[in-house]
C-alpha cells in the first residue's frame, strides 16, 4: 500500500531515506514493494561495510568489500545479473555476471574469465583476491597474490 505511516520510502519517493553517506556519495533507493525488505532505504551503488553492519543494496544486489582493510570500509553493490560494466558498480559485466580484474577483491563478484587469475585468499591482502599463486607467470604485480612479480614470475 502506498505512503504508509510505517514505510521509510515508496517507490521512487524517498521519504525518509537519507541523501546517502557521505551525503550525494552514494546513490540512495528504496526496495520495491515484494521484496524482503519492502519500503525501506538502501543504496543503487556504493554499500558501507562497518561493525555496525553493511549497508542495505537495493535489488537484491550484494555488498562486495572494495576495500579490504578498516573497521569502516566501502564496498559495491554487485547484482545478481548484468547487461554492461556500469550495472557493476566499478567492477566488469563479463557473459551477464560483474566480475573482477587482476587485484579486485573478490568472494561475492568472481574474477574475470580473461584475467588469467582465480579468487584466492591473498596474505599480503588478508583478502580474497583475483590473483595467482607463486611461480605462475606474470606481467604486472597486481595479478600475483603475494602482490610481488619479479622477472615475469609472481613471488
Amino acid at each position: 500500500m502506498v505512503n504508509q505511516s510505517s514505510e521509510r520510502c515508496d517507490g521512487d519517493d524517498l521519504g525518509t531515506c537519507p541523501d546517502g553517506i557521505p551525503p550525494g556519495l552514494v546513490t540512495i533507493g528504496c526496495e520495491a514493494p515484494g521484496d524482503a525488505d519492502q519500503c525501506d532505504c538502501c543504496s543503487r551503488d556504493l554499500c558501507v561495510i562497518s561493525a555496525g553492519g553493511v549497508t542495505n543494496c537495493c535489488d537484491r544486489a550484494v555488498c562486495q568489500d572494495t576495500t579490504g582493510a578498516g573497521q569502516v570500509r566501502s564496498g559495491a553493490c554487485i547484482p545478481p545479473s548484468c547487461m554492461t560494466d556500469a550495472d557493476c558498480n566499478g567492477y566488469r559485466c563479463v557473459g551477464g555476471a560483474c566480475c573482477g580484474n587482476a587485484g579486485a577483491l573478490c568472494g561475492v563478484a568472481g574474477c574475470c574469465p580473461d584475467s588469467g587469475t582465480t579468487c584466492t585468499f591473498s596474505e599480503a591482502v588478508f583478502q580474497n583476491l583475483c590473483c595467482n599463486p607463486a611461480g605462475v607467470a606474470c606481467t604486472d604485480y597486481r595479478q600475483c597474490c603475494s602482490l610481488s612479480c619479479t622477472s615475469g614470475t609472481c613471488d
